[in-house]
């Protein structure tokens, strides 16, 4: 997934200054618990329930709506939320067995989802970014330097920009024992993901 890209290509730089800290990066897909499952930190992005078991904020990243200029070429641009019915989208998979995510909407004061026939549900961001620049759907992505670039190159188009969604939060769980370089870890991903 992209979000593991952008710890994998910093961590180096982290790995430098802490030479004596071995990191284990784990990525899955699965909702929060209050277990980390062996681990010391968990990192839970776009997750909001994470928040509600002591989860930590870092920040939150922008989302945006987006489709490839092949696909809207084909089914046409959308102009309003209610313009999606005639669409198809690339849904994150919530889980294994095929539940997704709607896409979600800032509609004045009330946040609207939706959910749309799909041909693709996607466990990453990773795959979904694929799956949108082959022309299978509209999606929402979070705004990520690759995002950008490809919005950038016109490989991807934004759509319905005056609906969009509310920021995602970025999470940090802990246990209560922290290794020596656990704040320096937290300063850095903070940074990182600032």
């Amino acid at each position: 997934p992209s979000e593991t890209r952008l710890l994998l290509q910093a961590l180096p730089h982290f790995a430098a200054r802490h030479p004596d800290l071995p990191v284990r990066l784990y990525s899955r897909h699965r909702r929060p618990e209050r277990s980390l499952g062996g681990g010391d930190i968990a990192l839970e992005l776009g997750n909001p329930d994470a928040a509600s078991i002591g989860f930590e904020s870092l920040g939150s990243y922008r989302v945006v709506t987006c489709a490839s200029p092949a696909y809207l070429a084909e089914r046409g641009l959308p102009t309003s939320i209610d313009a999606l019915s005639a669409h198809r989208s690339i849904p994150a998979a919530r889980d294994e067995i095929g539940d997704v995510r709607p896409l979600r909407f800032r509609d004045g004061e009330a946040t609207r989802d939706v959910v749309l026939e799909h041909v693709v549900a996607a466990s990453d961001v990773g795959t979904q970014l694929a799956a949108a620049l082959a022309g299978l759907g509209i999606t929402q992505l979070p705004l990520t330097r690759e995002v950008r670039g490809q919005l950038a190159q016109r490989r991807l188009v934004p759509i319905l920009e005056a609906y969009e969604p509310d920021a995602v939060p970025i999470l940090l769980g802990h246990g209560a024992d922290m290794p020596p370089a656990f704040d320096e870890f937290r300063a850095w991903l903070t940074d990182l993901y600032r």
